[in-house]
């Protein structure tokens, strides 16, 4: 993980491998995609959401 370079794929920095096991990523503004969606869920448009999807598909299909 630590060769992965793209601009749609989050930088893995560390992993914790104690129960419960972690993961340290580079730091999100705004959090997760999840909550971020649950607290503007009234103002998501379908756009953003089409972007979202393929931002999300071409980050997988790079580390494919």
């Amino acid at each position: 993980m630590a060769s992965v370079d793209h601009e749609y794929c989050l930088r893995l920095t560390a992993l914790c491998v104690a129960e419960p096991m972690m993961m340290v990523t580079q730091l999100m503004h705004y959090g997760s995609v999840c909550s971020f969606f649950q607290k503007y869920r009234d103002r998501t448009t379908e756009l953003m959401l089409l972007t979202w999807s393929k931002q999300i598909a071409e980050g997988m299909c790079y580390l494919e």
